[in-house]
C-alpha cells in the first residue's frame, strides 16, 4: 500500500502496552512522498492533533518521573505549534526522522524518534513509541533524549510490553542511529533540510468517528478497536477537524530540480461506519 503525494493520512503513536480505547498521539499529515525507499509526510503548523495527557490536567513534563508513565491518562486535543515538521520513515529503520525549523526556516534539529514497525490500515499508520530519542543539531552534534524515561519504564514495570531485553535492543537502535549520523547516510544526506512547503491554499474537513458513550475523542482504535466496535454494535457520532492542506514540493538532494504536486481539491467527507477506517479528508 502506498499513498499519493498530497494525500491526507493519520500518524498514530502508541505506548508499547497500548490497548483499544487507551489514549494515543495522532497527527494528521500531508504526504510529500511515498515509495519503496521512504515515506515523507508534512505536519503543518496549526494542525489539530490528539495527545495522551495526564488526567489531572498537568503537562506531561510537569509530572515527576516516578509517576509520569503510570499516572492515569486521557485523550486530549491540541494544536501543533511552531513552524511545522517534516517526518521521514525508511523501511527497515527502527525510527523515523523529524526535521524541525526555526521561524526563519533555519534548521533547528533532526529528531530521531525510536519506534516500532508501522502497520498501515487505510489512511492510518500505527506504531509504538520506544521512549528513547536521538537529537541531531545542525552542526551534527548528537545527544540522547529521555534515557531516564526508558530506564524508569523498565525499573517500574509500568509498561507490560517492555522489559529489560527490549530496552537493551532500543539502546542498540539508538547506537545504530548515531552511527548513521556519524556516516551521514540517508535521510540526513538527502537534502531534506532544504525542502519547503508552499503556503496553505486550502483546508480539508477530516471526518472522525468515536463510539457513542466513550469519553475519549479518538478517531479510531485501529484493527482491534474496530473489531471490538463492530462486535458490540455500537453507534458512532461524527466529528470534523480543519486539517491544513498545502501544495508541496520536494527535492531529494541539494541542486536537484523540484517537482510540484497539484493543488489538492476540497474533498467531500465520507460517511464512515464502525467497521471501516474513515476516509481521510499530525513528538
Amino acid at each position: 500500500m502506498t499513498w499519493a503525494a498530497s494525500e491526507q493520512i493519520w500518524w498514530h503513536y502508541r505506548r508499547p502496552d497500548w490497548t483499544p480505547g487507551a489514549p494515543e498521539y495522532v497527527d494528521p499529515m500531508t504526504v510529500v512522498r511515498d515509495d519503496a525507499d521512504r515515506l515523507v509526510a508534512w505536519l503543518a503548523p496549526g494542525t489539530p492533533v490528539l495527545q495522551s495527557r495526564p488526567a489531572d490536567g498537568r503537562a506531561v513534563r510537569d509530572v515527576p518521573l516516578a509517576e509520569r508513565l503510570s499516572c492515569p491518562r486521557v485523550q486530549g486535543r491540541s494544536t501543533w505549534y511552531g513552524s511545522g515538521s517534516l517526518r521521514i520513515l525508511r523501511p527497515g529503520d527502527p525510527w523515523s526522522v523529524c526535521l524541525f525549523w526555526d521561524d526563519d526556516w533555519q534548521l533547528a534539529c533532526w529528531y530521531v524518534n525510536l519506534e516500532g514497525p508501522h502497520l498501515r490500515e487505510g489512511r492510518h499508520t500505527y506504531t509504538n513509541d520506544h521512549l528513547l530519542d536521538v537529537v541531531v543539531r545542525g552542526d551534527r552534534t548528537v545527544h540522547r533524549k529521555d534515557e531516564d524515561e526508558l530506564a524508569a519504564a523498565v525499573a517500574q514495570g509500568v509498561l507490560d510490553a517492555l522489559d529489560a531485553q527490549d530496552a537493551e535492543q532500543i539502546i542498540k537502535d539508538a547506537e545504530r542511529a548515531e552511527r548513521a549520523v556519524a556516516a551521514w547516510t540517508s535521510p540526513f544526506c538527502d537534502g531534506w533540510q532544504h525542502w519547503r512547503p508552499r503556503p496553505v491554499v486550502a483546508a480539508a474537513r477530516t471526518a472522525l468517528t468515536t463510539p457513542a458513550g466513550r469519553t475519549s475523542d479518538r478517531p479510531c482504535d485501529g484493527p482491534a478497536g474496530m473489531a471490538e466496535t463492530r462486535a458490540q454494535g455500537r453507534s458512532t457520532r461524527r466529528m470534523t477537524w480543519n486539517v491544513p492542506r498545502c501544495r508541496t514540493r520536494s527535492y531529494d538532494a541539494p541542486g536537484t530540480s523540484c517537482s510540484a504536486y497539484p493543488t489538492p481539491s476540497r474533498p467531500t467527507p465520507s460517511r464512515p461506519t464502525p467497521d471501516k477506517v474513515p476516509a481521510s479528508s499530525t513528538t
